[in-house]
């Protein structure tokens, strides 16, 4: 988590825990693109506020929204009468009314949204950031709409340097990749370069249960 100009402030009790908790985001625009991160997203959070047996206390963050943010001042209230705390905003990006909504879901479904520590014994250490996830943990770790699912395809060493991808009317996969050796960079930097990028087709009987993939060069 990271965001720039926490320009407002509230301190209410979110989930009905009976403990204040912390409402903040990223001010959109506040000083006229001269600030750091100026153009990511226009995110706003609530922080729980957790207390344990020893009188410490930590705040755990839950995004909101990603795409209002927050401005000089934020509102908070029950905007819709149902006794649950929701959030008003005016910024330089619009005015927004955040209307909190509860529902019941699968243990599964609710851990898959819980925050993640980014520091602590499970964290990752920085000299691994240039190795990143294995695909198949970079799936585990997303988070998608219910009733979907992530399913992995293709992955290094079989597909490296994608930079675009189509289907076709057969159900096909087509990637186009890019794979320039060290002497072809040079010629790209002289403004000489001469592509040989390569394909990478998948293709996919469309049957229950059942994928066919072949890979191919051209």
């Amino acid at each position: 988590m990271r965001f720039s100009q926490p320009h407002a402030l509230a301190l209410v009790d979110v989930d009905g825990d009976g403990l204040k908790d912390i409402i903040t985001g990223k001010r959109y625009w506040a000083h006229n693109g001269h600030d750091p991160n100026e153009r990511d997203p226009r995110v706003i959070y609530w922080f729980k506020t957790q207390r344990d047996k020893k009188g410490g206390v930590s705040f755990v963050p839950h995004l909101m929204d990603s795409a209002s943010g927050v401005g000089t001042q934020l509102t908070t209230g029950d905007v819709n009468g149902d006794g649950l705390v929701d959030v008003v905003i005016g910024n330089k990006a619009g005015c927004y009314v955040l209307v909190q909504k509860r529902e019941q879901v699968e243990a599964a479904r609710y851990a898959q949204f819980q925050p993640r520590k980014i520091y602590g014994p499970d964290s990752l250490r920085s000299e691994a950031y240039v190795v990143g996830q294995s695909a198949a943990d970079a799936v585990k770790n997303m988070v998608v709409p219910e009733g979907f699912k992530v399913d992995l395809i293709a992955a290094e060493p079989d597909l490296v340097q994608p930079i675009a991808m189509c289907w076709d009317e057969r159900g096909r996969i087509w990637w186009w990749r890019g794979t320039p050796t060290p002497s072809q960079r040079s010629r790209v930097r002289a403004g000489t370069a001469s592509s040989s990028l390569k394909t990478w087709t998948a293709m996919a009987a469309l049957r229950p249960g059942r994928c066919l993939w072949k890979s191919s060069t051209s």
